[in-house]
């Protein structure tokens, strides 16, 4: 019986998939930017090239000053997002403005995401 129970356990494990083996077939394009007093706003259109449906994504922006050098970043997730195999989803991320004179240009990386059975 404890076998069965540890392979029920396990099964999710042999339907995962690794995001950086899959990496180069998921892009992000920067859709719009909106700045305000207490956000700054960037909502990106991600593509799904895979036959695999994505979700939990984990993010980080990277600030950048006019010489190219990184002045700070903000790392971030979002559990309920999601995006359906051979399809495209937006995304919308919300970053304090904290008045940062430095920072001329903001960079989005995909950290991670997950794969789930169901």
């Amino acid at each position: 019986m404890p076998l069965i129970s540890y392979s029920f356990w396990n099964l999710k494990s042999f339907d995962s998939k690794n995001y950086l083996e899959f990496k180069g077939q998921i892009e992000a394009e920067s859709v719009s930017n909106r700045i305000s007093e207490k956000n700054l706003e960037f909502t990106y259109k991600i593509k799904n090239s895979t036959k695999y449906k994505w979700d939990s994504i984990k993010y980080q922006m990277i600030g950048y000053d006019s010489l190219g050098k990184i002045v700070t970043t903000k790392n971030g997730g979002i559990y309920e997002w999601l995006i359906q195999p051979k399809s495209n989803a937006l995304i919308t991320l919300e970053i304090p403005n904290e008045s940062n004179e430095e920072v001329k240009t903001w960079k989005f990386e995909i950290i991670d995401l997950r794969t789930s059975r169901f």
